[in-house]
């Protein structure tokens, strides 16, 4: 079976490399990708059935012909189409096709359409739809699966009554907080007393959110990301306390994870600041400072 539901996909890239069998994992991960992949097995079955062509096993299918197939039924509709159906064979076939082989279109956001016309993105659709789920996004940078279920009781006020953070059980089962960004905790606090004052605590605040959306949520996460570790590094050159010298760093931070940064990294990690970018990888929940630099901050 290739399905591996749950498992972490880098550790098995990982095994892989080690084993020196390539970095690519042989199993599928993701829940989306396996139905994907389903819809593609069953098309070639019928294509197979159609054409007459029958096989003891999948071993026994010829390449050539997973090759006709790709290049005369899926290479009409979209390029992206055509991919997904490459991807699909290679893993379930154990093939080695390329889409420089096939001669397949290569996927350009640009070339996207749909039965309304040209579609190259469906930002401007859901940013106006989803306006206050990423003003929320851009406060505390949270990950998507929190947006869609956070309320009452996960906010943490300060002592003069505005949202500080959130507390949230996310991947893992593990608790992160989410720092709230001095800007947007005003208005944070009143959306949410707005908000409760005809809702029960245990109603989600965004209750209209899909998280199935494509709502680019990582590129939020990034904007949070830059703000606090401009805000943190301003801190430190001023001789401040930390967020704005509130108890966050009592309840949210892992000191000793950040001591053992910098006496692994030094001062600086990748130009960045070492406890600067704990600090900051903390924040966003998880302790990964290769992530953060390579993937969140942005100039």
């Amino acid at each position: 079976m290739l399905s591996r539901i749950g498992t972490s996909k880098r550790a098995e890239q990982l095994a892989n490399q080690r084993a020196g069998r390539g970095y690519k994992s042989d199993y599928i991960h993701s829940v989306r990708t396996l139905e994907l992949y389903k819809d593609e097995a069953a098309r070639f079955a019928s294509y197979l059935t159609h054409n007459d062509l029958k096989y003891g096993s999948i071993d026994d299918v010829p390449r050539g012909v997973i090759a006709t197939y790709i290049g005369s039924e899926r290479t009409h509709g979209s390029a992206w189409t055509a991919h997904v159906t490459l991807a699909a064979m290679n893993k379930i076939y154990s093939m080695h096709l390329t889409s420089r082989e096939l001669g397949l279109r290569p996927r350009r956001l640009q070339d996207i359409r749909n039965n309304r016309g040209f579609a190259a993105r469906s930002r401007p659709y859901l940013e106006r739809k989803y306006t206050d789920e990423i003003n929320f996004l851009k406060s505390c940078g949270c990950r998507r699966s929190s947006v869609a279920s956070v309320s009452y009781n996960n906010f943490i006020f300060n002592s003069e009554g505005r949202i500080e953070s959130i507390d949230t059980v996310e991947k893992g089962g593990k608790l992160n907080h989410y720092y709230i960004l001095p800007k947007q905790q005003i208005w944070l606090t009143q959306y949410v007393s707005d908000f409760y004052q005809t809702h029960d605590a245990e109603t989600p605040l965004f209750d209209g959110f899909d998280k199935s959306c494509h709502l680019n949520c990582h590129w939020y996460r990034n904007e949070y990301s830059v703000n606090l570790y401009r805000q943190l590094l301003s801190e430190a050159e001023a001789d401040k306390p930390f967020y704005g010298g509130s108890n966050y760093m009592d309840y949210a931070i892992n000191i000793v994870k950040v001591a053992n940064n910098i006496s692994k990294y030094g001062e600086h990690y990748k130009g960045y600041d070492t406890t600067i970018l704990s600090l900051v990888s903390q924040s966003l929940g998880h302790f990964r400072l290769d992530v953060v630099a390579n993937h969140y901050l942005r100039s």
